[in-house]
């Protein structure tokens, strides 16, 4: 078993379909300036429900996870969108929270949750959320996810929320999602009725809320 804050990369499994060649550019390139991750593509499942082929193809990639045997590993969604949040190295920063905390998945960035619960000045305990561009995610959570089937209906990050108890949000966040024009797998954006920045903005202001509020009453203990 590797202890990830030891080597000198991150394994990070990148989802893409085959014809989405700016979208693979562009997740590239996100990574490029950051030595601390290893990226590499995983050619999505081309489904005609696009949730549907996503929650495949991330179950396959937990598969290969498992042999590969890492303690904490990457699946990011070729979206995904560093913000000025993240600095070099600060991954291994984030992995060292998750493991005090015995974090299933530690999302990079929301777009949205049902309940939030401050635990740090850098992480918030979530039992629902949205938005799968950036998960670090535990090794023990892979036998989770195949306690239970998914069908089309499902969706991933929705999917997972009902599995785990043990998710939380880096705050503030490190990641959202870029847009490109159309989703494969959220039809309310694929349709044009959601700004997908606004989307995280909006979540992160929330959390902001919360932060102050737990700030506020700390000057009294």
């Amino acid at each position: 078993m590797s202890d990830i804050l030891t080597k000198n990369s991150i394994p990070v499994y990148i989802i893409n379909l085959v014809e989405r060649k700016e979208r693979r550019e562009h997740i590239l390139g996100q990574f490029k300036e950051y030595p601390e991750f290893s990226p590499q593509i995983f050619t999505a499942e081309n489904h005609t429900i696009g949730s549907f082929g996503l929650l495949r193809t991330f179950e396959k990639i937990l598969l290969i996870a498992k042999v590969e045997n890492h303690d904490y590993f990457i699946i990011a969604e070729d979206d995904h969108c560093f913000t000025k949040n993240y600095k070099k190295n600060y991954i291994y920063s984030i992995i060292k929270q998750a493991k005090g905390v015995n974090a299933d998945i530690v999302s990079g960035g929301i777009s949205s949750f049902e309940t939030g619960v401050c635990i740090s000045d850098n992480l918030f305990w979530l039992n629902k959320f949205t938005g799968a561009q950036f998960l670090i995610i535990n090794r023990k959570f892979i036998e989770t996810f195949f306690l239970e089937s998914f069908n089309t209906s499902d969706r991933l990050d929705l999917f997972i929320s009902r599995l785990s108890s043990k998710i939380f949000t880096i705050y503030p966040f490190i990641s959202m999602q870029s847009f490109f024009g159309y989703s494969d797998a959220t039809p309310e954006i694929m349709q044009g009725n959601i700004d997908v920045k606004e989307l995280f903005l909006n979540t992160e202001q929330k959390l902001d809320k919360f932060m102050y509020i737990k700030d506020y009453y700390e000057k009294f203990n």
